[in-house]
């Protein structure tokens, strides 16, 4: 598949408001739109029969993340599954960090519930992980590697970004 332009996954949240304090203010991802989008639009496509808010955020790096609130869907209401953004089924979204020292800290500080606890875990020589959970209970993982250069051979790594988790962690 040859794509123009990198991937923009979309989470379905149930307070964008929430959800923005969140992902802009903790993570410190940047709004670059927000829109509105009516039923007669979005019905249109399968996405939801009563419109839907969108925020699209972008890191540093210019990695794109869309968080879509539906207009209707309550948290009590059963969906019927029939609309794209009635279902369920992200798994986690990774974002790779330079200090996950750093981002602990800010979870920490905003009562972020992280599923990995106070510490980040070694997963391999050089890779260190942290599971957290955004206000909705999406799972999103940060990843701190020293091997980016091999991991990312596209020329996407940024050259010694890398920390000593044992120095930024505690």
């Amino acid at each position: 598949m040859k794509v123009v332009a990198p991937f923009e996954p979309a989470i379905r949240v149930m307070d964008l408001e929430q959800s923005l304090l969140f992902y802009r203010d903790t993570l410190g991802m940047t709004v670059f739109s927000f829109d509105d989008v009516p039923a007669s639009q979005s019905d249109k496509v399968g996405l939801s029969p009563h419109g839907y808010r969108i925020a699209r955020l972008e890191t540093d790096r210019g990695d794109r993340l869309k968080l879509v609130e539906p207009v209707g869907l309550s948290a009590g209401r059963q969906p019927t599954g029939q609309h794209i953004l009635e279902r369920r089924g992200f798994v986690y979204l990774t974002f790779i960090v330079p200090h996950i020292g750093d981002i602990l800290i800010r979870l920490r500080q905003a009562e972020t519930k992280i599923r990995t606890g106070s510490e980040a875990i070694m997963f391999r020589a050089g890779t260190y992980v942290v599971f957290a959970e955004d206000p909705d209970g999406n799972v999103l993982e940060f990843v701190e590697r020293d091997d980016l250069d091999r991991y990312r051979p596209d020329g996407t790594a940024t050259k010694g970004s890398h920390s000593a988790v044992a120095k930024t962690a505690s």
